[in-house]
């Protein structure tokens, strides 16, 4: 279950939020029920949380943090996994860079972000592709517009 936390960015529909989240678990074909919090910052707290859990100082589009032991979660029926911190200004930011909608681009930094808290990265060629191929097959059904997200 994707629990929303703060304010949903003017725009954003909450249904293509919650079909992304979905789509990710239909993917990997869970046998429980996880529970993942999402908030929407500003970009001074994107900054803040940043610098403060992966010493950077700059603000980003998404931080992910996972409260789960281990590479890929046990399951476990309504774990909680993590929190996903979406900052919308670099998100609108990035949608016109790369030519596509805020909802678009919020729907993949979602995406991306649910990927690495159920256990998967993209360190090495290996963990990449599969990583990517996993994405990509989640974008392509939601018909969201694709780029590669490091």
């Amino acid at each position: 279950m994707l629990n929303i936390v703060s304010p949903v960015p003017a725009g954003i529909s909450r249904q293509r939020l919650n079909r992304a989240f979905d789509l990710v678990f239909a993917k990997l074909k869970p046998k429980a029920s996880w529970q993942i919090n999402l908030a929407f910052v500003t970009k001074s707290r994107s900054r803040e949380l940043n610098k403060r859990y992966a010493s950077n100082d700059y603000p980003t589009d998404v931080l992910s943090f996972n409260y789960q032991e281990g590479s890929k979660i046990s399951v476990n029926d309504n774990q909680f996994i993590g929190d996903i911190i979406i900052c919308p200004s670099i998100a609108k930011s990035q949608a016109s860079k790369f030519k596509t909608d805020l909802t678009n681009e919020i729907c993949l930094l979602l995406v991306h972000a649910v990927i690495h808290l159920l256990g998967y990265d993209h360190k090495g060629n290996t963990q990449q592709a599969g990583f990517e191929a996993l994405q990509n097959a989640i974008i392509s059904e939601l018909k969201l517009s694709s780029r590669i997200l490091t």
